[in-house]
């Protein structure tokens, strides 16, 4: 569930790049990682790597990425920046609708026999 949860909060990332620093940015550019447990967030944004873009100090390009992602990625919940990492909690209504996409596939976690495995 969190890579597609990381896989759209990509895209807006690469959007917020776009629409704040007026720069196009690569997918390869995003990084995520889990949160440490001492800060609040479900999901962590490095920023370092965009600041070449923004041109702003780590602290000021999170600042600006979480709330653009906070107000149009409908994802996003709140944010905290703790130097050049960007702390987000998803929305509970997303974990809600990833969920509902586990619970309608009856084969979620299931995966098809390979002929060329070895039992």
């Amino acid at each position: 569930m969190i890579s597609s949860i990381e896989h759209s909060l990509s895209l807006h990332t690469i959007t917020a790049a776009k629409k704040i620093f007026d720069a196009d940015i690569q997918p390869s550019q995003i990084q995520f990682q889990q949160t440490k447990k001492e800060f609040e967030g479900d999901i962590t944004l490095v920023v370092f790597p965009l600041t070449k873009v923004s041109k702003k100090s780590p602290e000021e390009t999170g600042k600006l990425i979480g709330e653009y992602l906070q107000q149009h990625s409908g994802i996003v919940k709140s944010f905290n920046c703790v130097k050049g990492f960007l702390n987000l909690v998803i929305d509970n209504k997303e974990w809600l609708k990833q969920f509902a996409g586990v619970i309608a596939n009856p084969r979620y976690g299931f995966a098809d026999a390979d002929a060329n495995q070895n039992l």
